[in-house]
């Protein structure tokens, strides 16, 4: 019986040890990294958000994503978009004030990181004439009681 028993145990060793191998092996999805700066001053520019829209397949034909993924720049104009699959992509970097730039044909391999940077300029935001108006109760700072007028008609 003993003989049955170390088969048995190194069965069990060697499947551990080939299973624990292949998780430790197995390539995870890529990462798309960069920084963001004002193109004319050079500063990193905060909260522009970089998003994933479009994937190219072979033959060059846009899709849009489903869900879009993407990642917005922290206070040093850095972001980071983690778990993206395998594939070719345009990546789009917009905020408010600035022209919106789109990074086409970005690729993405398994378990590598790609920086992708991006130099916004700055535009002016046209808006129409914006009208505002407002009705102000007449108030009188300097009377502290109720005061009423009763005209002829109502009396």
């Amino acid at each position: 019986m003993k003989p049955f028993y170390n088969s048995v145990s190194f069965l069990f060793v060697f499947t551990l040890f080939i299973t624990a191998s292949f998780n430790i092996t197995f390539p995870a999805n890529g990462k798309i990294t960069g920084k963001v700066t004002d193109a004319e001053t050079g500063e990193a520019l905060i909260g522009v958000n970089i998003v994933i829209t479009h994937s190219i397949l072979s033959d060059g034909t846009e899709v849009p994503l489903d869900y879009p993924m993407g990642a917005s720049t922290d206070f040093e104009g850095y972001y980071v978009i983690l778990n993206v699959q395998p594939g070719i992509y345009n990546l789009r970097a917009s905020l408010v004030g600035y022209n919106t730039i789109v990074q086409q044909g970005v690729i993405v391999n398994l378990d590598r990181t790609i920086e992708i940077n991006f130099q916004l300029s700055s535009t002016i935001i046209e808006v129409g004439v914006v009208t505002v108006t407002a009705e102000q109760e007449i108030v009188k700072p300097d009377v502290s009681a109720t005061q009423e007028i009763i005209n002829v008609e109502r009396l």
